[in-house]
């Protein structure tokens, strides 16, 4: 009930602010880049260029190709990933510090100006922190259970987020650090590398598609 109060707010605030912006032709910073690069895969061709990573136009490719190059359902199709940050963060402060701490800290998520801002930007951040924070939520299954299979999700998850903005590799360390710490001793060296590994599964096709271009 308070999970399902929390999305009817925060996505009646995020649809109020993709449609008071309307059609909104003009793309400002980067999101003319985002955009043409876009349009250049749903188009079946070639990601142009190596200056930004291909994880955010991949994802508005897929939705013109269900709906075309337009700029309103663009916009709307980041609402649900807006609504999966609160739902990933409500579920990672429920299981440690309970129902009332995770009421409040999805009420700040669905009345976060920059969340709610972002959603009718084309800009990466907002898929960026969903794969952040649903990376952080596989780690914390693993915590939990033990399963590896958690740690590989984790590991293509942080790689998706690297493949959106670079910048999310600088987290992989703390994470094979942090894995490590938690393992047994036997499982320490076993557990960071399946993570490691598949943190590069998604990554390293780029990184030598690159090579290969410069």
């Amino acid at each position: 009930m308070a999970l399902g109060l929390l999305l009817l707010l925060a996505g009646g605030l995020r649809l109020a602010a993709v449609l008071t912006v309307g059609a909104a032709p003009e793309l400002h910073g980067d999101e003319g880049q985002y955009f043409a690069a876009a349009e250049a895969l749903a188009r079946g061709e070639a990601y142009p260029g190596s200056a930004r990573p291909p994880g955010f136009p991949a994802f508005l490719a897929l939705v013109m190709r269900a709906f075309g190059s337009d700029l309103q359902a663009l916009r709307l199709a980041q609402i649900p990933l807006s609504l999966a940050t609160l739902v990933l963060v409500f579920d990672l402060v429920l299981v440690r510090f309970g129902l009332r701490s995770a009421f409040l800290s999805g009420l700040l998520c669905a009345l976060s100006p920059t969340l709610i801002h972002y959603v009718h930007y084309l800009w990466a951040e907002t898929l960026l922190g969903t794969l952040l924070l649903l990376a952080l939520w596989l780690l914390g299954r693993f915590g939990s259970t033990g399963q590896a299979r958690f740690l590989v999700l984790a590991g293509l998850t942080l790689g998706g987020a690297t493949l959106t903005r670079e910048m999310s590799l600088s987290w992989a360390l703390v994470a094979a650090l942090w894995i490590a710490l938690l393992s047994n001793p036997k499982g320490r060296l076993r557990n960071s590398l399946w993570f490691v590994l598949a943190l590069a599964l998604p990554v390293l096709p780029w990184t030598l598609r690159n090579y290969g271009l410069h």
